[in-house]
């Protein structure tokens, strides 16, 4: 930098007032000569390779290997069009991101320091791309071609299966024979799984299905999941229709429904049907696609109504009264027929009218298959009027399962459908839950020699940030979870959807653990494959991020082998899902289960999947952490002090985990200063410096702003020069602390104009002359006031 001044370095006393110091700027305006810098970069993109679809990092350093410190440090990376931006972070400073491009604006990098970044992208086409990395600063480069790197990155998908001849519907009667075959291009580890209705069928792994002696249950939608170590594939739905089957008189409309009459099997589809206003939430399922009929007995006895044969999920209900908006529920089932199929059993009063309602389980639709029996003149079989309730407890809590009946009778309660000894009253009390205990609970009454079966209630663990959670539950199914998710809930089983509270229904925290099990999980028609890897007990959950960072998922603890996905969207439907992240559990040693980490944005809501390899299930424990940088949210102050003095800094850091802190002067760490308080006793010459301070956790380092401690002393000019950004004058005045100071300028050294005055608490005076521009000479003195 040259500087053409006359500086006088004494004080004199003009009019009891002390002139620190006389100098001359000339020529105009200030011309910068700086020293060269020596920046070096280096950068990886993990993973690489990285399948299409999911997410993966650039990190980049940036080193300060020279002897001068680099001003003004940026760093810009630009990306192709077919990789998506998620998040960044960055060590110091912050950073701004448009459409192919994020920038980060680091400030100083003082020398042989660095610092780092992590630009999160989702590949969402393939190929061999290149990221390119560009740094630049205010002072010139020794090696300009340092300047700039590439960081490439191969994208690509897998070739999966390819289906060559795709299974066909077939239209069959009772007793007919169902051979159900499909031909495919596989590689190396070729598995088949058949599905009904999106649910596996046990034990059809092969390329052909065959049933002989067909009945309804076998009716509804195939497929056929075709996977291979380089993915999987699904075949064309095949759909099995019963011939020879009456026609139900099936309607939309509940006032002109139709009247069932002699009990037997009959089909009708529910496509295109809609819900009315005033109409209950069927089995307190969200469904839209009901139609209805009417039956009345002419006999009393106990009736079981099924749709087992259905090509979708369907919910069945029954219920008395003739008004649409003043019905009495008497039975409903969302899932007891199989295979998304439903199947209720109740006592029926002759003479009694019947209003029956086939609805689609979240707006499902497809072919109906209606079958009824009656006993006539049998003895009333149980009538629950109180089913069982999940429960949500924590480790070590004791969770309560309660029935009640409209009559008496012997009860028989089941863990994952096997008979818990000894629980045979209509209260099951389980203490100190742990693990071992969650799963799936039901209760048989059995009376008047009629055995009638609850609804199945799941016993699940739920801790957020160390309390319990008893809104975060998974689900079986994925719409279900997006539901709780989103705060909406059924009321009752015969009442509207009304709004809840998102805080109770989601797992929203830094750390959360779930535990659960999927025993009798299956996967919905339609459902995304995690990673590419065939499931079938699949549970869903939602974790909603409470700030950006990075978010730490993992199955670790689980019984078998997890596959784990993580998706983002707006949870309507599947095809409304974006995959974030996925793992698949090694299946050796202690890594059978997945873990996954990707970056979040606060107050996103991201879907989780557990399903296990082909099919497998059991408990499952969730665990997920966030992680957020840290960040500096108060700079220490710079300021001077009399010798002899006790000094406080204070600076303060925010992130998760609470990152550590570390005190440094001029470059050089201070022991056993790791507070964020520095207290600095019997203050002299030799602690003068420049103080600052490092917070760190897992995700990385953020320095603050460099604090200046100077020795109190008589008014002195520090520094002084242009400004690196505008070239306009500046300098820096220390003197006593609590003291006023006074700017002045002159082109003449007679006439003195002042500039500025100011009270200096801390002793120290940056001050900028914002006409400095104007003039070819200018001469300053500072001077304390009166």
């Amino acid at each position: 930098m040259t500087i053409r001044a006359n500086l006088y370095a004494w004080p004199m006393v003009v009019a009891s007032m002390l002139v620190l110091c006389l100098f001359a700027l000339s020529t105009g305006s200030l011309q910068a000569q700086t020293n060269s810098i020596s920046l070096s970069m280096s950068g990886s993109a993990t993973p690489n390779p990285v399948l299409s679809g999911d997410q993966f990092a650039y990190s980049i350093t940036i080193t300060n290997s020279g002897t001068n410190y680099a001003s003004n440090v940026i760093v810009t990376e630009q990306y192709p069009a077919s990789l998506r931006f998620v998040s960044a972070f960055g060590s110091q400073g912050n950073y701004g991101a448009d459409i192919g491009i994020v920038s980060f604006y680091l400030g100083d990098l003082a020398a042989g320091a660095s610092a780092t970044m992590q630009v999160y992208l989702s590949a969402q086409g393939s190929g061999y791309l290149t990221n390119s990395v560009s740094v630049e600063a205010d002072q010139p480069f020794q090696n300009p071609t340092a300047s700039a790197m590439d960081l490439p990155v191969n994208v690509f998908v897998p070739n999966a299966p390819i289906i060559t001849k795709q299974p066909l519907g077939q239209l069959l009667n009772l007793g007919g024979i169902l051979n159900l075959v499909v031909e495919a291009i596989t590689g190396p580890g070729a598995h088949y799984q058949w599905r009904l209705n999106g649910a596996n069928i046990p034990g059809a792994t092969n390329a052909t299905y065959l049933v002989l002696g067909l009945l309804s249950q076998n009716a509804g939608n195939y497929t056929v999941v075709v996977s291979d170590h380089n993915g999987v594939s699904t075949s064309q739905t095949a759909l099995i229709s019963l011939g020879g089957l009456l026609a139900l008189p099936a309607s939309d409309n509940f006032a002109s429904r139709g009247t069932l009459g002699l009990l037997g099997t009959g089909s009708g589809s529910n496509a295109g049907a809609t819900s009315e206003p005033g109409e209950p939430v069927h089995g307190g399922i969200p469904g839209g696609k009901s139609v209805w009929f009417t039956w009345k007995p002419l006999l009393n006895g106990n009736v079981t109504f099924s749709t087992v044969g259905s090509s979708f999920d369907t919910v069945l209900a029954v219920y008395t009264g003739t008004a649409l908006t003043n019905l009495t529920p008497v039975a409903s089932d969302d899932d007891m027929g199989g295979f998304y199929t439903s199947q209720v059993t109740f006592y029926a009063t002759g003479g009694t009218s019947y209003q029956i309602a086939i609805d689609g389980a979240y707006g499902a639709e497809g072919t109906v298959v209606l079958s009824a029996s009656q006993q006539i003149l049998s003895s009333p079989v149980p009538t629950i009027t109180t089913q069982p309730a999940n429960q949500v407890v924590g480790f070590g809590d004791t969770a309560t399962f309660s029935v009640q009946t409209s009559s008496a009778g012997s009860y028989q309660w089941y863990f994952n459908n096997q008979p818990v000894p000894g629980a045979k009253k209509s209260t099951l009390q389980i203490a100190k839950v742990s693990s071992a205990q969650v799963g799936t609970y039901s209760v048989s009454i059995t009376s008047g020699g009629h055995k009638l079966y609850s609804e199945s209630a799941s016993l699940q663990i739920s801790i957020t940030d160390g309390s319990v959670n008893p809104g975060a539950m998974a689900q079986d199914k994925f719409q279900a979870a997006a539901l709780a998710a989103n705060g909406v809930v059924a009321k009752t089983k015969t009442s509207s959807l009304r709004p809840g509270k998102m805080d109770a229904s989601t797992a929203r925290g830094y750390s959360n653990t779930q535990v659960f099990n999927t025993y009798g999980g299956q996967t919905q028609s339609g459902e995304p494959n995690n990673c590419n890897s065939p499931g079938g007990s699949s549970a869903w959950t939602s974790i909603t991020a409470v700030d950006n960072g990075q978010m730490m998922i993992n199955t670790y603890g689980s019984s078998f082998r997890t596959i784990l996905g993580a998706y983002t969207g707006d949870g309507s439907s599947f095809s409304s899902l974006t995959p974030v992240a996925c793992d698949v559990g090694t299946g050796t040693g202690g890594s059978s289960n997945g873990v996954i980490s990707f970056a979040v944005t606060s107050n996103t809501t991201y879907y989780v999947s557990v399903d296990g390899v082909n099919g497998a299930y059991g408990t499952v424990v969730l665990n997920s952490a966030l992680n957020v940088p840290p960040s500096i949210t108060s700079q220490p102050v710079g300021k001077t002090a009399a010798p002899g003095s006790t000094v406080t800094l204070n600076a303060t850091a925010t992130g998760h985990a609470a990152p550590g802190c570390q005190w440094w002067l001029n470059g050089s760490a201070l022991p056993g200063c790791t507070n964020s308080t520095l207290t600095i006793s019997n203050f002299q010459a030799a602690k003068a410096g420049t103080y600052s301070m490092t917070a760190s956790n897992v995700l990385g380092a953020v320095v603050t702003s460099p604090a200046q401690l100077v020795l109190n002393a008589r008014l002195h000019l520090d520094s002084f020069g242009p400004n690196p950004t505008n070239n306009l004058f500046q300098m820096r005045v220390v003197g006593f602390a609590n003291s006023n100071y006074v700017v002045m300028a002159s082109t003449d050294l007679k006439n003195w104009l002042p500039l500025a005055t100011n009270s200096t608490p801390s002793g120290l005076w940056n001050f900028q002359d914002v006409q400095s521009g104007t003039f070819g000479s200018r001469f300053y003195k500072v001077v304390s006031g009166q």
